[in-house]
């Protein structure tokens, strides 16, 4: 990495950052949040926070800062008049959402996750004590098939620092704990804390008496809904309790134990029902993101009893929003697009309104990430994130017991950003309550610089109590059309040997976006709940989270820094093979491109000319300054084979505003892209004109989501006869002019589980993957449906020549029955079979072929609208 250093501490000089004055939005506000103190430095991002208050009442903040290369760890001091960076802890890396808390001896523990030199998160500590380091750092957690990640700290009522932490070591997330005792002034021992099948996800502790209460979510039972294990103070792991079991997603949880010892208060985020099961994309709501309510609960350790309060949802629908966004530059500054936009936005307005997946501008859209904390008096104060018009915002309210009313919300000055940040809190000895969050005081969807805010509450302060409305009724989705067939074990590998090599099937997706992207912003659910998805749900083997370059937003690089951590977190050899990617969204004729790379800092080849060459890239691999406004799919293949470095790009389904004009496109440089979607969880499959189109995962009453132009209204279950205008973007086409791609199948926008690129590979690494892909050895399905093709034994997606009659073999492993088995040769269904069983296999002799090309590949149809498809050989006949 570059930049590197090999001190493991560089101290700097009280460094005094600019505090900012942040103007409250009510005058209860500002009286509620009195002298906030923040902490910007212009070039750098500040981020992550984390607080705690020591013995003599100072906050102490933790955060992690980007410089443009890399991140490195600071420990900050908050003064009446400033909140000052002291010390730079370890040395610079990739670093992931620190921790802090104080024993009883008064030395601050400082905990983060950092990637080491073989690409893993490695979980550290460090112990401070008056500013500076004391003794050396010291890791918590290390393991060689996975990372260690999302720690959190506190102390309890002995003076004993806790950290729990996920760790996935080989297989999916299992929740682990060390205690550093303050008597021994040493660590415990590493603690496993569960060790279901399924996934546990972001621990957090709580205590109640001499007792520690680790509660997290899990995805055991196949949805996730939260839990938590007792360990006794002697270090016992007790029984899991199940703590909320709806058939509603119930994640993120906060906790904090009750004053008296006698129970704990809760909160977390509700979603829908089947999340992150079949879903193809009919409106935001149904996004990773969608429907998102908030619950906050009492457990009462004596009876076991948890008790939901009464939601304080509605009450955020009154809050501010950000200010109004600025408006978006033209693209590239472009004379003609500008032109261009504002005829078609004329038009637009002209037009009746259509459903939008856009919220109203004064809409609650999400509410994210409740936050739990107690004042001096034990009363419940809450923190959640809203989403209002382009991003999210903090607010504050305090619950009554008494009443059972929650004290008017106010959003927090200074606190707009994106979804997935953290609010931290600390009680010092003297009844100070003190919260601390990130914000890059956004004015749009546009990336700033991000900044630490921190802030003491006036719990004394009269706020006015108010009745939350009750909530809308949670409407359930409606039925699907097709029966649910039973997934296939996360442990089902087809192993295909061919020739002496053996070759692996990997399922994966690669057009995933999150909330960095500007479509669906508040509701196609953040990074990691791509990868909550991804891992545990999907039961997909890779991932590569695609977010917009260029559409109305740019890229920002620090935003790709921090995608590309998340890539990291979640690495696993052997079991999840995480991937580097994003979306390059160039409109037709010339196509969106997903880029996938085998390794971190591959550049963002930005679609605009003048976005390029204003990036950091422009230094490194140039592109003519002057030329055409946007980048050509030219130049964006010699941009990246001069990367060259293990990358591939896969192309968008074709026949819609996204697709690609193949009509209009040079030949394709096979060194970096090979693979198409022929399919898309969010919309329909592009494979041709009157081809059959995949049902699984609609509801009654929706229609099919082809996004584009067609003749008359499609029939669900029934192929579509034309996409009119964009016919030349679809598969066949493309095979028709010479075009030599080998399929996939990615989600794209809101969609889950009905999307499974399938990859052969001879080693599962990510170069493996890559290699796999250029060689064309894939399959497109919406369900792990195993396909073998061969021709004359020569893989799918090679090109042979033959002298003689070629033999085609195949052999399918279905999920259900398979209706229908077609064999395509030059875009033309040319012999078929019905099997009704879920295995079938077959050798094929063609006793037609053309003189030329002949261009074959598979169709697979089952009865539950599931399909499947081979990338083609293409054979030339002598």
């Amino acid at each position: 990495m570059k930049g590197i250093g090999k001190q493991n501490v560089y101290s700097r000089m009280f460094r005094t950052l600019s505090l900012l004055a942040v103007i409250a939005s009510a005058t209860f506000g500002q009286d509620l949040l009195p002298k906030p103190l923040a902490l910007r430095e212009s070039g750098k991002q500040s981020d992550f926070p984390t607080l705690c208050v020591d013995a003599k009442g100072v906050p102490w903040v933790a955060y992690v800062e980007w410089d443009g290369q890399q991140d490195t760890l600071h420990l900050a001091q908050a003064s009446s008049e400033a909140l000052t960076s002291v010390l730079t802890i370890g040395e610079p890396g990739i670093i992931h959402q620190p921790a802090i808390a104080a024993d009883g001896n008064g030395t601050l523990h400082v905990v983060w996750s950092q990637v080491n030199g073989k690409d893993l998160m490695e979980l550290k500590t460090a112990s401070i004590r008056e500013g500076k380091l004391d003794g050396a750092i010291t890791t918590l957690a290390s393991s060689p098939n996975g990372g260690n990640a999302f720690a959190k700290a506190t102390t309890d009522h002995a003076g004993n620092v806790w950290v729990v932490w996920q760790g996935m070591r080989g297989m999916l997330g299992d929740v682990f704990c060390r205690v550093f005792e303050a008597k021994k002034k040493a660590w415990s021992d590493e603690i496993q804390i569960t060790k279901d099948a399924g996934g546990d996800w972001e621990p957090c502790v709580a205590f109640a008496g001499a007792d520690a209460w680790v509660l997290f979510d899990s995805s055991r039972g196949n949805e996730f809904n939260l839990y938590a294990t007792k360990i006794s103070a002697d270090l016992l792991v007790g029984g899991t309790k199940q703590l909320i079991a709806t058939d509603r997603y119930e994640g993120r949880v906060s906790a904090v134990g009750a004053k008296d010892g006698q129970g704990i208060w809760l909160a977390c985020e509700r979603g829908n029902q089947q999340w992150g099961l079949d879903m193809r994309a009919h409106g935001r709501l149904q996004g990773l993101n969608g429907r998102k309510d908030t619950v906050v609960a009492y457990l009462d350790l004596a009876s076991g009893k948890l008790d939901e309060l009464t939601s304080p949802d509605t009450l955020f629908d009154e809050l501010p929003g950000p200010q109004p966004a600025k408006a978006a530059a033209p693209r590239g500054n472009n004379p003609k697009a500008k032109a261009k936009a504002e005829a078609k936005a004329k038009a637009k307005a002209a037009e009746p309104k259509k459903k939008s997946n856009q919220p109203p501008p004064n809409e609650v859209a999400a509410l994210n990430l409740p936050h739990l904390m107690l004042d001096a008096a034990g009363r419940p104060w809450l923190t959640v994130r809203y989403f209002k018009a382009y991003c999210w915002r903090i607010g504050l309210t305090r619950y009554d017991a008494a009443t059972k009313q929650w004290t008017k919300p106010f959003a927090i000055p200074g606190s707009v950003y994106s979804q997935d940040r953290q609010t931290v809190h600390a009680l010092g000895k003297d009844g100070s309550l003190w919260i601390a969050w990130p914000s890059d005081l956004r004015s749009s969807k546009l990336h700033q610089t991000a900044g630490i805010h921190l802030a003491k509450v006036a719990t004394d302060l009269d706020v006015p109590l108010v009745a939350a409305p009750a909530p809308k009724a949670h409407e359930l989705f409606p039925a699907y059309i097709n029966p649910v067939t039973p997934e296939r074990d996360h442990h089902d590998r087809h192993t295909w040997t061919h020739d002496g090599v053996t070759y692996k099937l990997y399922w994966g997706d690669y057009h995933r976006h999150t909330d960095i992207s500007n479509c669906i912003t508040a509701n196609d659910g953040c990074v990691l709940e791509q990868f909550r998805y991804a891992i545990d749900m999907g039961k997909l083997d890779t991932l590569g989270t695609s977010d917009h370059t260029d559409i109305a937003k740019i890229y920002h690089p620090y935003e790709w820094w921090l995608n590309q951590k998340m890539v990291d977190v979640f690495y696993a050899p052997g079991f999840f093979t995480s991937m580097y990617a994003y979306e390059r969204e160039q409109k037709w004729p010339f196509g969106h491109r997903n880029m996938v790379f085998a390794q971190r800092g591959g550049p963002i080849v930005y679609i605009q000319r003048k976005n390029y060459v204003d990036s950091p890239w422009q230094k490194i691999f140039p592109v003519k300054t002057e030329g055409t406004p946007e980048l050509h799919p030219t130049e964006l293949w010699d941009v990246l084979t001069r990367y060259g470095k293990p990358v591939t790009a896969i192309s968008h389904t074709g026949a819609t505003g996204m697709g690609t004009d193949w009509d209009q496109i040079p030949p394709i440089d096979h060194r970096v892209e090979n693979v198409i979607e022929i399919y898309q969880g969010a919309r329909v499959s592009y494979e041709g004109l009157n081809a059959p189109q995949p049902t699984v995962g609609l509801r009654v009453g929706e229609d099919y989501n082809h996004s584009s132009t067609v003749i008359g209204k499609p029939v669900v279950g029934e192929p579509i006869r034309s996409f009119t205008e964009k016919n030349n973007g679809v598969y066949q086409h493309a095979l028709e002019l010479g075009h030599k791609l080998g399929v996939w199948a990615n989600s794209d926008h809101i969609s889950t589980h009905t999307s499974y690129g399938g990859v052969y590979v001879k080693d599962f690494t990510r170069e493996g993957i890559i290699e796999g892909l250029n060689a064309r050895r894939t399959i497109a399905a919406t369900d792990k449906i195993f396909v073998e093709f061969t021709c004359n034994d020569k893989l799918l997606g090679t090109e042979i020549a033959v002298t003689g009659k070629p033999v085609l073999k195949f052999s399918i492993d279905g999920t259900a029955a398979i209706k229908r088995v077609t064999l395509v040769r030059n875009e033309k269904n040319h012999q078929q079979w019905e099997p009704n069983a879920k295995t079938f296999e077959q050798s094929f002799t063609d006793e037609t072929t053309i003189a030329g090309e002949n261009r074959y590949y598979l169709r697979v149809e089952q009865v539950d609208g599931n399909m499947a498809w081979s990338s083609p050989v293409w054979v030339q006949v002598k």
